[in-house]
């Protein structure tokens, strides 16, 4: 794990962890950038802090065993089953590195922030949050389960 006292981008924090760990720490950076198009990224408490409109949206923490994302937002109860497996406080969402990252699930929780935030902030080329998360939905699971499909304002 780098030193976090030295660290001052989010590129010097994944590059001081071995390459295993900060793959997956990066592959967690790219999926948060495809949701959230125009989120910032700075380091604030010594780890990656995903940031918009100027305020903190996720922390995101690498560990020995595992990737923290922090904090999580108050959600359905259809969403809070789902995140249960990966709950590790009330606020925080632990993934094993031992286990393949739910891709699809956080899309959904970092969407949530998104909303929870009351920001309407589009990414480059329009792309809005709710956009980039049914696209990352609609390519399917890879384990081979079927996705839910994210439910829209325009369901009613």
């Amino acid at each position: 794990m780098p030193h976090a006292a030295t660290v001052t981008t989010v590129d010097e924090y994944i590059g001081g962890f071995p390459p295993e760990v900060a793959a997956r720490l990066e592959e967690v950076r790219q999926l948060i950038r495809s949701v959230v198009p125009a989120v910032r990224e700075t380091i604030s408490y010594k780890m990656p802090t995903f940031t918009l409109d100027g305020r903190p949206l996720v922390h995101m923490a690498g560990w020995k065993n595992h990737i923290g994302l922090y904090p999580l937002p108050p959600m359905d109860d259809e969403l809070a089953a789902a995140v249960a497996p990966y709950r590790s406080a009330k606020n925080a969402m632990n993934l094993p590195h031992a286990v393949a990252l739910p891709r699809e699930l956080l899309a959904r929780v970092i969407g949530v922030l998104v909303e929870r935030q009351g920001t309407s902030e589009r990414g480059p080329r329009g792309t809005s949050p709710t956009r980039a998360i049914t696209t990352i939905l609609s390519r399917g699971c890879r384990s081979g389960v079927p996705t839910p499909r994210l439910r829209t304002d325009a369901d009613g």
